[in-house]
């Protein structure tokens, strides 16, 4: 397993992820975070403790670069698509720790 505490972010704000998203690596649709993230806490109840990256909640993060291309993909019956687009995963937050970083290409 590729688990690694590379540095603390416990102290983990809106401000430090808005920081990373102004430096151009990142690109946020809203609508998109919001559906995927507070929508969702709040109808199972969880509204201010996940879904949110306010302090005192938990800092639980996956940040993903969208990747245009052609990827084939395959299921686990043997079929395969080609897909034009693909998410690939950056960095992992967990408990406020870093617990994935993808390797510099």
């Amino acid at each position: 397993m590729l688990v690694r505490h590379v540095k603390d972010v416990s102290r983990l704000s809106r401000t430090s992820v808005q920081g990373w998203i102004s430096s151009g690596h990142v690109r946020v649709d809203d609508d998109l975070v919001t559906r995927a993230t507070s929508a969702p806490a709040r109808i199972m109840g969880y509204e201010g403790t996940v879904g949110t990256l306010k302090p005192g909640a938990n800092a639980d993060v996956a940040i993903l670069e969208l990747r245009d291309g052609n990827f084939e993909m395959r299921d686990s019956d043997g079929n395969t698509v080609t897909a034009k687009r693909r998410l690939i995963a950056q960095t992992t937050i967990k408990d406020g720790r870093i617990w994935y970083e993808r390797p510099e290409e």
